[in-house]
């Protein structure tokens, strides 16, 4: 008997699966128009760190540059937030390598401020450190009813040494630090 009512109640449980009908999806899911909230994310020192919406403030130039500003916080640790910054020079889905030489077509740079540190540290090098390979960034997608785009980067951030520094030996801190597995989604590159 107990078999019975086992039977009985998976064939109930099925035919119950097989009268559902499908549910149309929601236009509203499929309308590419919506604007999603910005994130970005990063790997620094085998640490995620991240930021959505508010912590995301982009500015499109009239030039077609574009300008995200991050602050960004450990996954792990909400103290622990770094000011992070990108610049590129246009939202045109493709590879913009680091460049310091603004007359080419295509490039972007980043910078990095640590909140208890007075130094800061640029793709760009410094006066030490010339030949070092600072990363690029990467356009994979422009949603252009949102006019959003989204995409990955990684860069070498160099410290950026003030004049009056002349020996190394007078900074604390790391000459480089990378940035990896960056991603970016939802930024919006108009108003």
């Amino acid at each position: 008997m107990r078999k019975i009512s086992y039977i009985l109640s998976f064939v109930l449980l099925l035919a119950g699966f097989v009268a559902c009908d499908n549910e149309p999806i929601d236009e509203e899911v499929k309308n590419d128009s919506i604007k999603g909230e910005a994130i970005v994310r990063f790997d620094w020192d085998g640490v995620t760190y991240g930021a959505r919406h508010n912590d995301v403030s982009v500015v499109y130039n009239d030039n077609g540059s574009l300008t995200i500003a991050v602050n960004a916080k450990d996954e792990d640790n909400d103290f622990n937030r770094i000011n992070f910054g990108i610049s590129i020079s246009s939202a045109e889905k493709g590879f913009y390598p680091t460049g310091y030489d603004f007359t080419l077509e295509q490039f972007t740079f980043s910078t990095m401020k640590l909140v208890d540190v007075p130094y800061f540290y640029m793709s760009i090098p410094n006066k030490f450190m010339l030949d070092i390979d600072n990363g690029s960034l990467t356009i994979t997608e422009v949603n252009e009813f949102a006019k959003q785009i989204e995409g990955h980067f990684s860069f070498e951030l160099v410290l950026q040494i003030p004049d009056e520094i002349t020996d190394l030996s007078d900074v604390p801190y790391p000459m480089t630090q990378k940035i990896e597995n960056g991603y970016f989604k939802y930024i919006s590159y108009e108003d």
